[in-house]
């Protein structure tokens, strides 16, 4: 009996609420989402934008427009049911006039006015993506700088809201259409840019190994036919350096073991025919560099190599003793080539060289792992300021749709990404992908006005503005670059 009586409470309840709403929704149906604007309204026009205010006039009769501000020259124009818009220019203020005939409101009961710099034209709209590295950044990044500021007034016959919503209701559904169709298309070019841009930075690293490849290998001939002509710096061997066997590994990193002094061998023959001989212990004096990353190559400088290749060896990683390839050998220079190893992070280790039993001293090595590529989407961490509709967010990108073809006024502002978000283990941002779409809707754009990279932070800032019944989507991706393997949070 109680449970019955609760549930007839409840529904009561949930009935009542309904009623609420659908008294709510017919009023504000009734009355209509747009109302006429306040006037005076204040703008605010950066260089290469333009912002505008709409209103309805359903019967015939004079509009007039002043507009005041301070800053350079702008130009005001009237657009709606008219063959052409009317323009006037002026510096600090412009009044405009019209007068509605009654074939205007048979044409349309929408108008607008906007405003825009008399000496910037308004940039011009690419649906290309583009890609914003460390090379091109300074003239990609477009940061907004206001030009002028200031009031405008309008006079005008009284307008049907309800209409004038209907119509553009219509406007902002076919706008909207048209920009899901072409939601697949940006994707497309966002990801070719990333595949581009992995294939530039494959073939600049390789490009890069070869050529240096070659040089050392060049520079080891020419000492070879001249000895005691050892380029590079020489190696002051510390207490820390030791030879050591691969498995010579502590919990905390290097067990030493030291090995030191001369080797003995005995040449093939008749018993006792020769003594002994000693061979000198391979011998490392300097390398080319003191780091690197697999398919780099070191020129090994020292002694005691032996004239046929033995091995060498790069300790990566606390218990990794990788045995890298040699391209160049003789008794006193050596051209290796560092190995390859996946999910480690860079390591202060180190190399040497062995010929048969018998190891070199090693050498510090800074070991860097080999770098991957990968795209950061849209996530939750972000700030998108109105009015806006995200729609199409895709595992590497995604669409910020800022609407407003449904509405009175003109919008700018700045939308954020990554605010929060800390990239760790070494990554770091190598570039931003920004596309626009096509389907841009009367005047308005976007671009990226601020981003951080070369750092651990994926942030970008994107400034977009549109003019009144306009609209503007655009799809914006991180690229990072990382420790193949390692995770970046």
């Amino acid at each position: 009996m109680r449970n019955s009586t609760t549930f007839r409470k409840r529904l009561q309840a949930v009935i009542i609420a309904l009623l609420v709403c659908v008294a709510t929704s017919s009023d504000v149906l009734g009355q209509g989402r747009l109302a006429e604007p306040t006037w005076p309204q204040r703008f605010d026009i950066a260089a290469g934008e333009s912002t505008g205010f709409g209103f309805a006039v359903s019967q015939p009769g004079p509009i007039a427009i002043h507009a005041q501000w301070q800053g350079g020259p702008l130009v005001v124009s009237l657009s709606g049911p008219l063959a052409q818009p009317i323009e006037r220019s002026g510096s600090g203020s412009v009044d405009l006039s019209y007068t509605v005939t009654a074939n205007d409101v048979r044409r349309g009961i929408v108008w607008k006015v906007s405003l825009r710099s008399a000496s910037a034209l308004l940039r011009p709209v690419s649906s290309a993506s583009v890609l914003i590295d460390s090379h091109n950044a300074v003239t990609l990044l477009r940061v907004a700088k206001t030009e002028a500021q200031g009031t405008v007034t309008i006079q005008h016959p009284p307008g049907d809201m309800r209409q004038a919503e209907q119509q553009l209701k219509a406007l902002a559904g076919d706008r909207h259409a048209a920009a899901q169709q072409q939601l697949s298309q940006i994707r497309d070019q966002l990801h070719q840019a990333v595949q581009v841009r992995q294939a530039q930075l494959q073939k600049a690293m390789s490009d890069q190994q070869a050529t240096r490849l070659q040089q050392l290998k060049a520079q080891a001939a020419q000492s070879s036919a001249r000895p005691g002509k050892i380029a590079g710096p020489q190696l002051q061997a510390k207490s820390s350096d030791v030879a050591m066997s691969p498995m010579a590994m502590s919990k905390e990193g290097l067990a030493p073991k030291q090995t030191t002094g001369t080797s003995q061998s005995k040449d093939i023959g008749a018993a006792g025919s020769n003594p002994p001989q000693t061979v000198a212990k391979p011998t490392i004096t300097s390398l080319s560099v003191s780091e690197g990353q697999p398919g780099d190559p070191v020129l090994i400088n020292g002694s005691g190599f032996g004239s046929s290749p033995g091995e060498v060896h790069f300790i990566v990683n606390p218990g990794m003793d990788l045995k890298a390839s040699a391209d160049y050998w003789s008794d006193a220079q050596v051209v290796a080539t560092v190995p390859s190893a996946e999910k480690i992070l860079s390591y202060g280790g180190y190399v040497y060289v062995q010929r048969g039993t018998d190891k070199s001293v090693v050498v510090s090595f800074k070991f860097n792992p080999a770098l991957q590529l990968m795209t950061l989407g849209i996530t939750a961490d972000k700030r998108i300021k109105s009015p806006y509709d995200t729609t199409g967010l895709g595992a590497f990108c995604g669409c910020i749709a800022h609407e407003g073809a449904g509405d009175l006024f003109g919008h700018k502002d700045d939308d954020e990404f990554f605010s929060n978000t800390t990239l760790k283990n070494g990554w770091v941002v190598d570039s931003v992908n920004f596309g626009i779409h096509g389907s841009i809707f009367g005047n308005a754009n976007a671009s990226v006005s601020d981003s951080r990279i070369g750092t651990n932070s994926p942030y970008v800032k994107v400034h977009w503005w549109m003019d009144t019944f306009s609209s503007v989507d655009y799809n914006v991706s991180v690229n990072i670059k990382g420790p193949t393997g390692v995770p970046y949070q």
